[in-house]
């Protein structure tokens, strides 16, 4: 438009002036846009590589519970194998240095034996699994909160975009 009145004017020196302004303006908006297309791509891949590496992270917490879950599981079998093993040793004496009488039967003993062993099992299996819930709990709230930031980064953001 400034270079039409100018020319209107017989200005052809400033004409050509505003000419190469425009030119010029218009090879920076054009670079400026290849820009935008450029970060835009790189947002979206970058926004993809997010995801899966917070898919990967809640499979690697899951993948840990369940590990620390079977290891639970493990250390109390093993205790109550101690506790058994213990028993009969106990059942061994008792049976080779008891007296004759009131001894009671070897039967009985183990019939003993059998609840205290089904009692410490019970105990360890309802302490694995609080320590189960208690695990999962943490890394759900943990999934929870990083969600909830995203969430207000992402408002945030658009936000910023319907201003500007």
């Amino acid at each position: 438009v400034l270079a039409d009145r100018a020319r209107a004017n017989g200005e052809t020196t400033r004409a050509a002036g505003y000419e190469a302004s425009a030119a010029a303006f218009a090879g920076q908006l054009t670079v400026v846009d290849a820009s935008v297309s450029d970060l835009q791509a790189l947002r979206e891949k970058a926004s993809a590589v997010s995801s899966a590496a917070r898919r990967g992270l809640e499979q690697n917490a899951f993948a840990l519970q369940d590990q620390l879950t079977q290891r639970a599981r493990l250390l109390t079998q093993l205790e109550a194998a101690k506790l058994q093993e213990r028993m009969a040793d106990a059942v061994r004496q008792v049976t080779s240095f008891a007296p004759p009488g009131d001894t009671p039967t070897l039967a009985t003993v183990g019939e003993r034996i059998d609840r205290r062993f089904a009692r410490a099992t019970a105990r360890g299996e309802l302490a694995a699994d609080a320590l189960d819930a208690r695990m999962l709990d943490v890394s759900r709230a943990s999934l929870d909160i990083e969600a909830e930031r995203r969430l207000a980064e992402i408002r945030a953001a658009m936000a910023a975009e319907d201003g500007t």
